[in-house]
């Protein structure tokens, strides 16, 4: 094997730890997915056979998801909802590397998010193909007792670096709009 190719992974461990914002980056989702995986432990052994009602809203039990989020797309396969999963997750390393360094903030969003999507795919592959989710709530107080939305806090990580990312999903989105408002000004230009 080439001696570079060898070195790779230490140059980039090397990178984040040299970083403060990678750093805690790194510590944030650490602690994200070990809270995500003892929670869901916690609700196998504590809800799956005793689902617990607090309030009128809250709904706490286990179920099993292996499609997308909300149970979206129940019809395709595991392991291509696995594969969705990874390729997300490879994606936001990707973006993480790039951009995690800007801010503390854009490192605690990339962390929740990589955590998220880590800790769901941590359920497919080791708690028989199915993420864990146990936490209901019913969106309004005069629906039927079986419809809620059901997630862990996985789930929360990922809307919480979502929200964290805004910025830049904002000036990512300005950028785009900006490049396609001069290709339609360049495009206009030529069809005169």
């Amino acid at each position: 094997m080439n001696h570079d190719v060898q070195a790779a992974p230490l140059v980039a461990l090397r990178r984040i730890l040299s970083h403060q914002h990678l750093r805690f980056a790194v510590l944030i989702g650490i602690l994200a997915w070990l809270v995500d995986w003892v929670s869901k432990s916690w609700a196998l052994t504590t809800l799956a056979q005793r689902p617990r009602e607090l309030g009128d809203a809250l709904l706490l039990g286990v179920a099993h998801n292996d499609a997308l989020a909300f149970s979206s797309f129940q019809s395709i396969p595991v392991e291509s909802v696995l594969s969705l999963r990874l390729t997300c997750i490879v994606v936001l390393a990707l973006l993480a590397v790039r951009f995690a360094t800007e801010s503390r903030r854009l490192a605690c969003a990339f962390a929740l998010l990589l955590a998220g999507g880590l800790g769901n795919v941590a359920d497919l592959v080791l708690r028989d193909g199915a993420v864990i989710d146990f936490i209901g709530v019913r969106p309004f107080l005069f629906a039927e007792p079986d419809l809620a939305v059901v997630f862990n806090l996985a789930d929360v990580w990922i809307k919480v670096g979502i929200i964290l990312a805004f910025p830049l999903i904002r000036r990512a989105a300005q950028r785009t709009q900006e490049a396609s408002d001069a290709f339609e000004r360049r495009l206009q230009l030529r069809l005169r």
